[in-house]
């Protein structure tokens, strides 16, 4: 009579639980990506209603800090951008005072995982401005985005999602 297994039988075994447990940790790691994104639609929500408050308290909408790059002011809250004009968040802040949202004090985060906010709406591919909209906030997405959300894909190939004035 024959005691224990064979050694294909504890490889088979082995095999299948590496199977399983690849499937589930890629599960648990697009589940991560996707609560990321959901964090990120919620802050940049958070910003728009803060602009649309300080607009309608203030009469006009923020600036960016009167930095001019390109054809529209702006301001982007990157930690890894070095173009001149694009390091103004704080500026953006301080033009916000106490409309800005605690929430994003602190989001200087490396691109594409942070904020660009354009006092004239930016027209990318797939990220289309609808008629009268005021401004635009470009921000980053870790799981493609969110549905019901415009999404670009840069020149690097990283997915960003749009929101626009109300």
């Amino acid at each position: 009579m024959k005691k224990g297994f064979t050694l294909i039988e504890l490889l088979v075994v082995i095999s299948i639980i590496g199977v399983i447990s690849t499937i589930i940790l890629t599960s648990l790691n697009n589940a991560r990506n996707r609560a990321k994104d959901a964090t990120f639609l919620r802050q940049a929500k958070e910003l728009q209603t803060a602009i649309e408050t300080f607009a309608a308290f203030e009469g006009y909408y923020p600036t960016a800090g009167d930095q001019n790059v390109g054809p529209y002011p702006q301001a982007v809250s990157c930690s890894s951008f070095s173009i001149p004009g694009f390091n103004n968040w704080n500026d953006f802040k301080t033009e916000m005072g106490n409309y800005f949202p605690a929430g994003l004090e602190n989001t200087l985060e490396p691109y594409p995982f942070c904020f660009q906010y354009a006092l004239t709406p930016v027209n990318f591919d797939d990220c289309i401005p609808p008629s009268g909209a005021s401004y635009s906030i470009v921000f980053g997405a870790y799981a493609g985005g969110v549905p019901g959300i415009p999404t670009l894909v840069d020149g690097q190939g990283r997915t960003r999602m749009c929101l626009y004035s109300l």
